[in-house]
């Protein structure tokens, strides 16, 4: 990660827990020692599942502990910073419409219906 990275990592994660940074200067490059090995994409993966997860504004150690849980969480999903979250997929999109069919509107099951791509415990 790059310094410029971090920065805009600091200021989301401050913005995000509504929290002053009081120095920095210093916490970036406190920062920057610590996640200066990581990629960008994965640190920015671990504080959005950070921040998804926790009511409290992370430690560098809590977002590398986070890494590789956020990179199986958010596998397929490219981030090149923290953005929201784009729009559903097809097979998102498959799956609700097929719910949706499941659960109609006071309708029995129908085990015909397929859930698309999605394991048994899934549902």
């Amino acid at each position: 990660m790059t310094r410029e990275e971090i920065i805009r990592l600091l200021k989301v994660i401050s913005d995000n827990y509504n929290v002053k940074i009081a120095d920095p200067k210093g916490k970036a490059s406190a920062w920057e020692m610590q996640l200066g090995d990581y990629s960008a994409e994965s640190v920015y993966k671990a504080a959005r599942l950070h921040m998804a997860t926790s009511q409290y504004f992370p430690s560098p150690a809590d977002l590398i502990n986070k890494i590789v849980r956020a990179e199986l969480v958010y596998s397929g999903t490219p981030i090149n910073g923290i953005e929201a979250h784009s729009s559903r997929n097809k097979e998102e999109d498959e799956y609700l419409d097929a719910f949706c069919k499941w659960i109609g509107f006071g309708c029995e099951p129908d085990d015909n219906i397929v859930f698309p791509n999605f394991l048994p415990y899934e549902l």
